[in-house]
């Protein structure tokens, strides 16, 4: 029990990840549960949050060792337009899946707002994260081996 903790600030804390955040994507498309919102595109805000490990494209200073936002975001934006959704819920999790298809990518958030979806609220929003099982080199393994010792 005393080991998981610890072992989490050490993956979490990892130097060679980068975190690449995109920002208030608008984005339109058909939304909602009711006949109305089935009718016309409506507004959605998108925020992404993406981590990959930087070391090889720093060192090399090359987009090919790179996470491409540019075209990540166009693809989003094309598949998102071109889809329609009855919740948030699901749409959040497309674009989830989306930048988890980038095999670079090791963990990212996607919070996705509905402006004006209550009368009294500026919007509401779904968050959902999903990230591949962190591999754990050998000089940590030696560390944690040494520590729990």
């Amino acid at each position: 029990m005393y080991l998981v903790p610890w072992l989490l600030v050490i993956l979490n804390n990892d130097p060679t990840m980068a975190k690449v955040q995109i920002t208030d994507l608008l984005l339109r498309t058909i939304i909602g549960t009711h006949d109305w919102e089935r009718k016309k595109k409506q507004d959605v805000v998108i925020n992404i949050s993406l981590e990959y490990n930087s070391a090889p494209s720093r060192k090399n200073d090359s987009l090919e060792d790179a996470v491409d936002y540019r075209s990540l975001t166009k693809k989003i934006t094309e598949q998102v337009e071109s889809s329609q959704f009855f919740l948030l819920e699901t749409l959040t999790d497309f674009v989830l899946k989306i930048v988890m298809e980038e095999k670079k990518i090791k963990r990212a958030t996607i919070r996705i707002d509905k402006p004006h979806a209550l009368r009294f609220a500026r919007s509401v929003s779904v968050e959902l994260s999903a990230g591949v099982p962190a591999t754990i080199s050998p000089d940590i393994s030696n560390d944690v081996k040494q520590r729990i010792t």
